[in-house]
């Protein structure tokens, strides 16, 4: 048997005609709808307050006032109930402490309300908004956009500069702000990448740029593995954004000779350094060009965070089972943020 707790503590009386709050010293509300059925048997409890004195109102499910019963420890709720709240009607006390249980046997101890907390997976921008609708689905109004720069994009070589390469992205990306000051980019590990407005201002590694549906970033010779003067072909390119680094004979940055791949190390595996400074999973030797992710989808890309030209609402699939009992519309903002099953990466 499930046993639900309420919680009071409003000073009002609802009106048995509207179901509108009273200004009344002489009841006490609860807090918050409750989640009934319709024609449902519901039995209430409370160790401090007489549970006889208890008066049940009911909403549908569209927040339309359907009625009321009468002071009593138990009441079977009328036909498209959905909602409901109750008025304790002998005296106003903030302390009061409800149960109630689906069906004719009330609980005989009080159980008292615990606040749980809900993790809805997914990530968002300044200007996001959530809201749930009375069907209980949680939607967003989205006016930011992210995509995972990986491999499996059209990544085109650029220039060789003294220390990093140019590598560009000129297809394929739609549908955002045509300014890099709407745009963040964020490399492998996290780090954000500096932006510059034009590409004559890319001169070291680790620079970026994002205009008008186009990305161009700085390499860094280190973390490519890509040695000075060394060209990389397409799946070259491809397999450094797919998490693999690229090394010659020795460990170091490769120029001539075989080529060995190894995957970029991300907490996984056996971890070693190359001569150039980069760490990698030591047991992954490659000389063929790799072309799957180094660690399938847990694979840690680049990242383009950018503003969309046109706000979109999608539905957050992730956040199923989710209620609320606010009215027709909820909105919710971000006051802080969790972390749900971090991972340790050894240093």
């Amino acid at each position: 048997m499930k046993i639900y707790a309420i919680t009071f503590g409003k000073k009002v009386k609802i009106a048995s005609s509207t179901g509108e709050d009273n200004n009344t010293t002489g009841t006490t509300r609860s807090v918050n709808f409750i989640r009934l059925k319709p024609l449902t048997d519901y039995s209430f409890f409370s160790e401090n307050v007489t549970s006889g004195r208890l008066q049940l109102f009911m909403w549908d499910r569209n927040f339309n006032y359907l009625g009321y019963l009468s002071s009593s420890t138990s009441h079977t709720t009328l036909v498209d109930t959905a909602y409901g709240k109750l008025v304790y009607t002998s005296g106003y006390d903030p302390n009061i402490m409800v149960n109630y249980v689906e069906g004719t046997n009330a609980p005989t101890k009080h159980i008292p309300y615990v606040e749980s907390k809900s993790a809805i997976e997914g990530w968002w921008g300044d200007g996001d908004t959530l809201h749930i609708e009375s069907d209980g689905r949680l939607w967003e109004d989205r006016s930011q956009g992210l995509e995972v720069l990986d491999g499996s994009w059209g990544w085109i070589y650029g220039d060789d500069k003294v220390g990093f390469k140019t590598i560009l992205l000129t297809e394929g990306l739609s549908g955002y702000e045509p300014a890099f000051v709407h745009s963040t980019i964020s490399k492998y590990d996290g780090t954000i990448i500096n932006q510059v407005p034009t590409t004559i201002d890319m001169v070291r590694g680790d620079m970026g740029y994002a205009y008008n549906n186009v990305v161009v970033l700085a390499i860094t010779d280190t973390d490519s593995g890509w040695g000075e003067s060394y060209i990389p072909t397409a799946d070259e390119i491809k397999a450094y954004f797919n998490g693999w680094v690229m090394v010659g004979a020795g460990f170091v940055g490769y120029t001539t000779g075989t080529k060995y791949w190894y995957k970029r190390y991300q907490g996984i595996g056996t971890k070693a350094t190359t001569n150039f400074g980069v760490d990698y999973e030591s047991l992954t030797e490659m000389t063929a060009v790799p072309s799957e992710k180094a660690y399938g989808d847990k694979t840690e890309c680049y990242k383009l965070y950018y503003k969309l030209a046109e706000p979109i609402t999608i539905e957050l699939t992730t956040a199923k089972g989710i209620s609320t009992h606010c009215g027709e519309k909820c909105t919710f903002s971000v006051q802080s943020g969790i972390v749900v099953k971090e991972k340790v990466v050894p240093k």
